[in-house]
């Protein structure tokens, strides 16, 4: 009998929940309006200010009676048409909605025991609860605080009151009990917006700057996943400018430098071994360039080399070869060829008309022109030079066009040697590798290699040069990329105030991948390298832990939002917000000193408290992160409110027994 009459008010309680939604509003209007009324009541009573011989209860049971139904035809005046409608049309209560339900379902059963009454009263409280959350906290607990309210003041004026605000108190005290705690406000209003996926991805940056010996807190993590999108910046910085709080910070932040250079040296020795003689990496260097460029060079000499064999002995038709023989220039230089002891006997078996005589003669009047056009040469003849110059275009056009008796195999091999010039040699000695071979200086060859400004493309030209300097010295680009990476970081490193400088690893990551296309040649030049398959995504790594370092902020900084975050830190929890007014309230020193001690104490607690989350293993502090978001999706004020209010809103009407 008892579980089927708890099973069928419950179900009662239930049915009668999901239709009071509708009357929320209504309710909460008679609510309002009845403990208005008692208060105005008794108030009066206890004036003397009620009629002879009537007291408060009496007066409140007039006010309460049903009204006479309103006679549909009285005040036909538009006045009257209107003022009946806006009275169909008012927002309906408990009662009222459960006429409504009962004139077409039947009578809800009716508990027979206290248990039942139980069952039938949680039932009530259950949609609303269960759709806000936290059917126990805000639908079981203020259910049976009214229940309870109500039988303890059955046959009172006050049942209605307590059954009312028994729920309200319930609820608040739910919230209290169990509702997060400031910290726990402020870091999820700080990462509002922050999903699952970059969360996760935070957690993962958090675990493998740690797994490089780097201590990042969440907040840092945080805002390098999301590019500085959230304010867990803000928590850090107000927490470290706390006394409480820095102390806690203040040490781990003292580490990172060294954790910082450790990280960076453990990654620079991945790529190649430390050297204590960088000027010989120089002069390797520059041999290595040379070289490449050479090789390159002999490549392009090796596939022209067997035109020019074929057409070496050709002989130009003499009528045509007196508009070369006759040039000046082509006879100084012919004549500097044939007095040559090491070229003359090469050419000695041919005539002076055979494109191999010729072609020599040219090559020397073209470095001739080259070198009286140079202003720095002390036998600078500009004019002389222009002869040289515009005989050697004459000649060459004659000897390579068969027409007027040239070879069309000197022709071929001239074009292959332009074509191999302009699309393999030029390229070379104008990027990274010119330079280098051109300087035995570290940091020049570093510079050409890893440019701090490059330009669009770079990023090929590196990967190339590198490529070249790999099949002359596999040693020799790693030497140099670990150069230019730690003499970057000694840089980065230098403190301009007293103490080790805490942003040198954010510092040496934007020096040397500050840009997109700085990044992107860095890049191609580590994956370039004969370990680049490790080498790159290693140092990628890398910069990834140490730019999370750089989104850290300076304590002391943005000081009207610490002022806010302050406040907000030393304000009373839910708990202490009783005592805290009492204080407030009271006059004299003592209780003025005593409400500022126990601020000074919020704050101190829980800028700890916030310290040890924001320094806390990974795995733990993305824990707390979660916690928070899930707890404290919104402000703990508006929670609260919303909380309390879902707890006692059916009212003394739906709540007093029918």
């Amino acid at each position: 009998m008892l579980r089927k009459d708890i099973a069928q008010s419950g179900l009662a309680g239930l049915e009668k929940g999901i239709a009071h939604i509708p009357s929320l509003y209504g309710d909460a209007r008679d609510l309002a309006s009845r403990l208005g009324q008692t208060v105005a009541a008794y108030g009066l009573e206890k004036s003397g200010q009620l009629p002879a011989g009537k007291t408060a209860a009496e007066l409140l049971a007039d006010a309460n009676r049903p009204m006479p139904q309103v006679d549909q035809n009285a005040d036909p005046s538009l006045l009257g048409r209107v003022a009946r409608a806006a009275d169909n049309f008012a927002m309906p209560n408990s009662t009222q909605v459960d006429q409504a339900v009962q004139s077409v379902a039947g009578p809800y059963h009716q508990p027979q025991t206290t248990a039942g009454r139980y069952a039938d009263t949680i039932g009530q409280f259950m949609p609303l609860a269960a759709a806000g959350g936290a059917p126990l906290r805000f639908g079981v607990l203020p259910a049976v605080a009214s229940e309870a309210a109500g039988q303890a003041t059955a046959g009172t004026p006050w049942e209605g009151g307590a059954r009312a605000v028994a729920p309200i108190l319930a609820g608040a005290g739910a919230s209290f009990a169990t509702g997060p705690g400031v910290e726990q406000t402020m870091l999820a209003n700080a990462a509002r917006g922050v999903d699952a996926p970059t969360m996760q991805a935070a957690q993962q940056i958090m675990q493998h700057a740690a797994q490089r010996g780097i201590r990042l807190t969440s907040a840092e993590a945080i805002q390098q996943a999301t590019g500085g999108a959230t304010q867990m910046g803000r928590i850090q910085r107000l927490v470290e400018g706390t006394r409480e709080g820095g102390a806690i910070m203040a040490p781990a932040m003292a580490e990172r430098p060294g954790q910082v250079t450790g990280a960076v040296n453990d990654t620079l020795d991945r790529i190649a071994a430390a050297t204590t003689q960088p000027s010989v990496v120089g002069m390797q260097g520059q041999e290595a360039a040379t070289g490449a460029i050479e090789r390159v060079r002999n490549r392009i000499n090796d596939a022209a080399r067997p035109f020019y064999k074929a057409a070496e002995a050709q002989t130009i038709d003499p009528h045509d070869f007196s508009a070369i023989g006759n040039s000046p220039a082509f006879q100084a230089s012919l004549a500097r060829l044939r007095a040559n002891p090491v070229l003359a006997p090469q050419y000695a078996h041919l005539p002076d008309n055979s494109i191999g005589v010729v072609d020599a003669v040219t090559k020397d009047m073209r470095a001739r022109g080259q070198a009286l056009s140079n202003a720095a040469n002390p036998g600078f003849q500009p004019q002389e030079a222009a002869s040289y110059g515009s005989a050697v275009g004459d000649a060459r056009d004659i000897a390579r066009d068969p027409a007027r008796g040239g070879s069309g195999d000197y022709d071929t091999a001239l074009q292959l040697q332009r074509a191999g010039r302009q699309q393999f040699l030029d390229p070379l000695q104008a990027g990274p590798l010119g330079t280098m071979s051109q300087t035995p200086a570290v940091r020049a060859q570093t510079a050409a290699l890893f440019p701090s400004a490059p330009l669009e493309g770079a990023a090929d030209e590196t990967a190339q040069a590198i490529g070249h300097l790999n099949q002359q010295n596999p040693a020799i680009a790693p030497a140099l990329a670990r150069q230019h990476l730690a003499s970057t970081l000694s840089e980065a490193g230098q403190a301009n105030i007293p103490g080790e400088n805490q942003w040198a690893g954010a510092k040496f990551a934007a020096q040397v991948a500050g840009n997109p296309l700085q990044r992107e040649t860095l890049n191609a030049g580590l994956a370039a390298l004969p370990n680049g398959a490790a080498a790159a995504p290693d140092v990628q790594g890398l910069l990834t832990a140490l730019e999370a370092t750089g989104k850290r902020q300076a304590p002391g900084s943005l000081t009207a939002f610490n002022a806010e975050d302050l406040r907000n830190l030393s304000e009373p929890g839910s708990a202490a917000a009783l005592g805290q007014a009492l204080m407030t309230l009271s006059p004299g020193a003592i209780w003025g000193k005593a409400s500022d001690a126990l601020a000074r104490a919020r704050l101190g607690s829980r800028s700890e408290a916030l310290a040890q989350a924001l320094l806390a293993d990974p795995g733990h502090a993305f824990g707390i992160l979660s916690d928070a978001q899930r707890v404290a999706p919104v402000g703990r004020v508006q929670r609260d409110l919303a909380a309390a209010l879902l707890a006692g809103r059916s009212g003394a009407v739906s709540q007093t027994p029918q």
